[in-house]
């Protein structure tokens, strides 16, 4: 009898777990994903009434082209810019920097449309990789920003410029070069109402 009572006792756990996932599956089902949209290098993409997070981020008017990019050794950046592996403290130096050099146009006519375009949430990523503009970089290429992780076009032009993305300090870690050039990597320029990437195909 006791026997009898543990195994229904496993049985209800079990007809638990099942409606648990079921239900689960269920909510994700549900959930409606914003539409995709995927550009390749040397595309220039419109960005719209698209956002990442809140509608006060719009760039109505503003577009983006990915001229290159590549993997770049970290002391050889650096050293593109006049500076030293000690640029930054040791515990901070990623072994490589990607490198992506865009162009941001601005096809607006009236100064106030437009809010400039922000490269915090612009991330480069993988199926297990992200790396993000790097704020110390960033600085070493345009001190005149003072850090400032974004940039507003005047309307009517537009601008080039070579964004510094690394892992973040915590999750970086050694990978071969090879190893890199095999991941399938996307900038991602917005999320919502359409999600919008750039595929990349960096270098060495």
């Amino acid at each position: 009898m006791k026997y009898k009572w543990r195994g229904g006792i496993v049985l209800a756990l079990l007809a638990c777990a099942v409606f648990l996932g079921l239900r689960i599956r269920s909510v994700n089902m549900a959930v409606e994903l914003p539409p995709e949209e995927s550009y390749e290098e040397g595309e220039f993409v419109e960005i719209g009434d698209n956002y990442f997070y809140q509608e006060r981020e719009k760039n109505t008017g503003y577009g983006i082209k990915v001229i290159s990019s590549k993997f770049v050794p970290y002391a050889d950046y650096v050293a593109a810019y006049g500076q030293d592996e000690t640029y930054l403290d040791e515990g901070y130096r990623p072994e490589y920097v990607l490198d992506i050099e865009l162009t941001i146009r601005n096809s607006n006519t009236d100064e106030e449309v437009g809010r400039g375009f922000d490269f915090v949430q612009m991330v480069a990523i993988a199926s297990n990789e992200i790396f993000q503009v790097n704020n110390e970089l960033w600085t070493l290429v345009r001190p005149d920003l003072a850090g400032e992780l974004g940039i507003r076009v005047r309307p009517g032009t537009e601008y080039t410029v070579h964004l510094p993305y690394t892992r973040p300090a915590s999750m970086d870690r050694v990978s071969s070069p090879k190893k890199l050039l095999t991941k399938d990597f996307h900038l991602l320029l917005s999320l919502y109402p359409t999600k919008k990437v750039i595929r990349l195909t960096p270098g060495m």
